[in-house]
């Protein structure tokens, strides 16, 4: 699954953009297509990024400097995501062109459906080459329900082993898929660590944990349980980072 976020003053434009991407998309892939449309008749509160789930590619129209201060908030929550800026020639690149955007390509003005076609394409081409160089070190591939889901490291809080399947817990969203916990933990950095034979949990989403009741506390309010098996091997990483930290 493939989830896109379009921004256009214009719905008609917005629209347009949102066809060309899904027609652009069934040409490249067979992966599915979750979109989040946007223009200026809709509320800027619906708008803001801290509304707005998981991120792959980026489609959006800078004006003015909200725009762009609405975009910056995009950048920094899905730093990984691909984007698209659409413009006009009126507005200067040094003004988007910057490391807090970091765009990949330009949609400029007048443009109709075939050179958003184009331009479109190209840039659905790009996200899928790099895909495929095999450019996924800081993220975890999973296949479910028939599509391939990749999600970044940063944003997997714990994975959960039940009834034959993993749960995965993001940030934004939880999955199931077919695999075990001794296959995945393999597959992940260090920050992830197998506390009980049911649970990995990544140590960055970890606030407190307390060995007297077997217990880790995630910042969302999440208790996950330490089995003693898996306790022991807690807390002699621990001990190490604890002593590799404070070495002269």
């Amino acid at each position: 699954m493939i989830s896109v976020y379009i921004f256009c003053h214009k719905k008609e434009e917005a629209d347009m953009i949102y066809s060309v991407c899904s027609y652009r998309l069934a040409v490249l892939s067979n992966e599915k297509m979750i979109a989040s449309i946007h223009c200026d008749a809709l509320s800027y509160a619906n708008n803001n990024p801290e509304n707005i789930t998981g991120v792959d590619i980026i489609l959006y129209e800078v004006r003015n400097n909200r725009d762009l201060a609405q975009l910056k908030k995009l950048r920094c929550r899905f730093a990984k995501a691909e984007i698209l800026v659409i413009t006009t020639p009126e507005v200067p690149s040094e003004y988007y062109v910057i490391p807090e955007v970091r765009p990949i390509m330009l949609l400029l003005r007048p443009w109709n459906k075939e050179k958003a076609e184009k331009v479109i394409h190209r840039f659905f081409s790009y996200y899928f080459q790099q895909r495929q160089k095999g450019d996924e070190s800081g993220r975890l591939m999973v296949c479910t329900k028939g599509e391939k889901r990749y999600f970044d490291y940063n944003m997997i809080e714990y994975m959960e082993a039940r009834e034959k399947k993993i749960i995965l817990y993001s940030n934004y969203e939880k999955v199931d898929f077919y695999s075990s916990l001794t296959k995945l933990l393999p597959l992940l950095p260090d920050c992830f660590i197998r506390c009980h034979r049911s649970f990995i949990v990544n140590m960055i989403f970890v606030e407190k944990i307390d060995f007297s009741e077997w217990l880790l506390y995630l910042k969302n309010t999440i208790v996950i349980p330490i089995s003693k098996k898996y306790g022991r091997n807690l807390e002699k990483l621990l001990q190490k980072e604890y002593y590799n930290s404070n070495k002269i």
